[in-house]
């Protein structure tokens, strides 16, 4: 039964968005994009630029170009041009975007010692944008879901055709036909039946099945891990323990960093022209990622640092009796309790006082970078204010419980 309302129709042929390989892959391309711009959150742009057509521009073409327009800020695409400068780079980005005041044509300086005109916003520090990386997985991926499609209909078939003449070959036609169409074919008459002949298929086809379904797997997983999300295959077919889930976290966050990177560069450089006060950061799952990485590494410095530390008896003076520490006994004879190789603090077994231990300073930097992260996942301005609120009063009250412990000690 068809759908009576519009609303609820679904346009469009459903076969064609799997058999089309061509309009497959840009579908998974399309859908791959969307997700990515998902990766980082900005704060303070402009209302002239939306944060995902800032991101699909950069990631897209792997450059863009923000400047000024009627005092109002735009993000362009456009090509590079112009002499190149020292390191062999073009010194122009050239826009041309009719759409803006009846035409906007502009030659961008965005490199090089004459004063800039615009800043140049790059994806990566090879400026190639993530369209590559998009389209190699989504293109293995169109194959590789039209290949699946074709061996799940090839597992209903039990028998191969054969015919000898065009009518038998017609009618072989149409049986498959329904076949594919999910129908029962069936045999009209007697001499399609002599005619055409029937031969058995390997039977390996649910093996290759399986396999291609393993690659899927592989090529999904592969992308994300590229892309800096955490997504596993296992091509074991049997449970994996925990640190099998975790042997790709090391490859995860390099490329997301780099392009990281570039855009607190970039919009630095557009806070310092323009005046503006635009920050940038991981968002969704990368932050989750950022995090945990960042948290584990000082866990295990934490570990190390616990680890490393030596025992009491380490300050101790190698030969040393203790009873003669304990009791102050006279070691030399020369009345002096002591005195003598028994001496406490004397040699290698005592640090000199004053010192600071490295174990310590190790220990301090592990507080304050695990403070900075917790800092960093309040997610808003007001519950910030309201932790340094309690912590201001907190500190306060800590003054004054001294100042009376002081002076009760008076």
């Amino acid at each position: 039964m068809e759908c009576e309302y519009e609303y609820f129709a679904i346009p469009g042929n459903l076969k064609d968005y799997l058999v089309n390989k061509d309009k497959l892959a840009k579908d998974i391309a399309t859908y791959f994009l969307a997700r990515l711009q998902s990766m980082f959150e900005y704060k303070n742009l402009p209302d002239t630029i939306e944060s995902n057509v800032f991101d699909r521009f950069v990631m897209v073409n792997g450059i863009s170009c923000i400047t000024d327009v009627k005092d109002k800020l735009y993000v362009f695409r456009g090509n590079l041009g112009g002499v190149q400068e020292v390191y062999y780079r073009p010194t122009r980005f050239i826009i041309s975007n009719p759409h803006i005041a009846n035409g906007f044509t502009k030659e961008v300086v965005v490199l090089g010692e004459e004063p800039h005109t615009g800043v140049l916003i790059r994806n990566d520090t090879e400026w190639i944008g993530m369209l590559p990386l998009i389209a190699r997985y989504s293109y293995m991926l169109a194959e590789n879901y039209i290949t699946l499609r074709i061996a799940d209909i090839n597992l209903r078939i039990n028998a191969l055709l054969t015919a000898t003449t065009n009518k038998e070959l017609a009618a072989a036609l149409q049986y498959l036909h329904d076949i594919e169409d999910g129908k029962l074919g069936v045999i009209e008459n007697q001499p399609f039946f002599d005619g055409v002949k029937m031969q058995s298929p390997p039977s390996n086809n649910g093996s290759y099945l399986t396999q291609f379904i393993e690659l899927h797997q592989y090529l999904t997983g592969s992308f994300y891990n590229e892309v800096g999300l955490l997504a596993n295959y296992n091509m074991k077919r049997e449970a994996i323990g925990t640190g099998e889930t975790t042997l790709n976290q090391d490859m995860l966050l390099p490329l997301c960093e780099n392009m990281l990177k570039c855009r607190r560069e970039d919009l630095q450089k557009v806070n310092e022209m323009y005046g503006t006060n635009i920050s940038v950061d991981f968002s969704s799952s990368w932050k989750h990622n950022q995090v945990e990485q960042e948290l584990e590494v000082l866990a295990t410095a934490s570990e190390l640092t616990s680890s490393s530390k030596p025992s009491n008896t380490s300050n101790f003076t190698p030969g040393f009796t203790p009873d003669s520490q304990l009791t102050g006994s006279d070691n030399d004879g020369d009345g002096k309790v002591g005195s003598g190789s028994g001496q406490l603090g004397s040699g290698m077994g005592q640090p000199e006082s004053g010192s600071e231990q490295p174990d310590d300073k190790l220990g301090d930097l592990i507080e304050e970078e695990a403070t900075r992260i917790i800092e960093d996942l309040v997610s808003s301005d007001e519950s910030s204010e309201e932790i340094n609120g309690s912590g201001d009063s907190s500190e306060s009250e800590g003054e004054e419980d001294e100042v009376l412990e002081e002076k009760e000690d008076n």
